[in-house]
Protein backbone atom coordinates (compact mmCIF):
# COMPACT_ATOMS: atom_id res chain seq x y z
CA UNK A 1 0.00 0.00 0.00
CA UNK A 2 1.37 3.41 -0.99
CA UNK A 3 1.00 6.18 1.54
CA UNK A 4 -0.03 9.54 0.09
CA UNK A 5 1.41 12.73 1.50
CA UNK A 6 -0.63 15.86 1.86
CA UNK A 7 1.65 18.39 0.16
CA UNK A 8 -0.22 21.32 1.67
CA UNK A 9 0.33 19.97 5.17
CA UNK A 10 4.01 19.34 4.41
CA UNK A 11 4.45 22.90 3.20
CA UNK A 12 2.69 24.28 6.28
CA UNK A 13 5.00 22.26 8.53
CA UNK A 14 8.03 23.55 6.65
CA UNK A 15 6.78 27.13 6.98
CA UNK A 16 6.32 26.64 10.74
CA UNK A 17 9.85 25.24 11.02
CA UNK A 18 11.25 28.19 9.09
CA UNK A 19 9.31 30.64 11.27
CA UNK A 20 10.69 28.94 14.38
CA UNK A 21 14.23 29.19 13.01
CA UNK A 22 13.75 32.86 12.10
CA UNK A 23 12.51 33.64 15.62
CA UNK A 24 15.51 31.82 17.12
CA UNK A 25 17.87 33.79 14.88
CA UNK A 26 16.19 37.06 15.87
CA UNK A 27 16.65 36.21 19.56
CA UNK A 28 20.30 35.30 18.98
CA UNK A 29 20.84 38.54 17.05
CA UNK A 30 19.26 40.55 19.86
CA UNK A 31 21.52 38.86 22.40
CA UNK A 32 24.59 39.55 20.27
CA UNK A 33 23.58 43.20 19.86
CA UNK A 34 23.08 43.51 23.62
CA UNK A 35 26.54 42.07 24.25
CA UNK A 36 28.10 44.44 21.69
CA UNK A 37 26.33 47.43 23.20
CA UNK A 38 27.42 46.43 26.72
CA UNK A 39 31.03 46.14 25.52
CA UNK A 40 30.88 49.53 23.80
CA UNK A 41 29.47 51.11 26.94
CA UNK A 42 32.11 49.38 29.03
CA UNK A 43 34.88 50.56 26.68
CA UNK A 44 33.67 54.15 26.91
CA UNK A 45 33.49 53.93 30.69
CA UNK A 46 36.96 52.38 30.82
CA UNK A 47 38.36 55.14 28.62
CA UNK A 48 36.72 57.85 30.73
CA UNK A 49 38.10 56.22 33.86
CA UNK A 50 41.56 56.07 32.27
CA UNK A 51 41.36 59.76 31.39
CA UNK A 52 40.28 60.65 34.92
CA UNK A 53 43.07 58.56 36.44
CA UNK A 54 45.79 60.12 34.27
CA UNK A 55 44.58 63.72 34.39
CA UNK A 56 47.32 66.11 35.52
CA UNK A 57 50.29 63.72 35.42
CA UNK A 58 52.01 65.55 32.52
CA UNK A 59 54.14 68.27 34.09
CA UNK A 60 56.18 69.52 31.11
CA UNK A 61 53.96 72.32 29.77
CA UNK A 62 51.58 72.07 26.86
CA UNK A 63 51.36 68.42 25.80
CA UNK A 64 50.19 69.21 22.28
CA UNK A 65 53.18 71.50 21.68
CA UNK A 66 55.47 68.72 22.93
CA UNK A 67 53.83 66.17 20.59
CA UNK A 68 54.16 68.46 17.58
CA UNK A 69 57.83 69.03 18.35
CA UNK A 70 58.45 65.29 18.53
CA UNK A 71 56.62 64.70 15.27
CA UNK A 72 58.70 67.32 13.47
CA UNK A 73 61.79 65.31 14.43
CA UNK A 74 60.47 62.24 12.64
Amino acid sequence: MIKTIDVTQLKLEQIKQIQTMVEALKKQNNLENNIINENKSSDVNDFDTLLDNTKGIWTHGDGLTYQRKLRQEW
